[in-house]
Parts: C-alpha cells; structure tokens; sequence
C-alpha cells in the first residue's frame, strides 16, 4: 500500500515528533503548500510516511494544520522482530 500511496498522492515526510502525534490522531503543522491550490485536502489527501518509510496516515491541510484523514496501525509484526 506504501508503494501505491507513494506512486498516487501527493508525499509528505515526517519527523520522529510528527510520526507519534500523527500516531495518536493528533494534528501537527501544515505542509509547505497549505493555503495553495496543492495543498492537501480531505478529496485529495497527501500520504503521511515516517522517517523508516512507512505509511502511516493520510493528511488534510486545514488553516495552519494537518490533521489525519485515516491513520494506520502501525505493522505490529515488524516492530516484534
């Protein structure tokens, strides 16, 4: 799905910091096209990907924030090995 959401949607990275709150549904700070015509938006959203590559939400720029559309649970079998 990681590929497909890269390859489909507009990306954003995220820091460690950005990665937990988004984790929680927590709204971090807009990304750097927020308040353009590409700024991500709840009909087209931007994918989320933590610093190790993983997909984690999909976001939506709303004023000076981004606040999660859908956030993933993390793959809990990688973290186990």
């Amino acid at each position: 799905m990681s590929a497909a959401a890269r390859a489909l949607m507009p990306n954003r990275e995220l820091s460690d910091a950005e990665t937990t709150e988004i984790s929680f549904g927590r709204r971090i700070a807009a990304g750097p096209a927020a308040g353009t015509a590409d700024a991500a938006t709840a009909e087209n959203p931007a994918a989320a990907f933590s610093p190790s590559g993983e997909l984690v939400a999909l976001l939506a720029d709303a004023g000076s924030f981004a606040k999660p559309v859908l956030v993933f649970a993390p793959d809990n079998e990688k973290q186990a090995q």
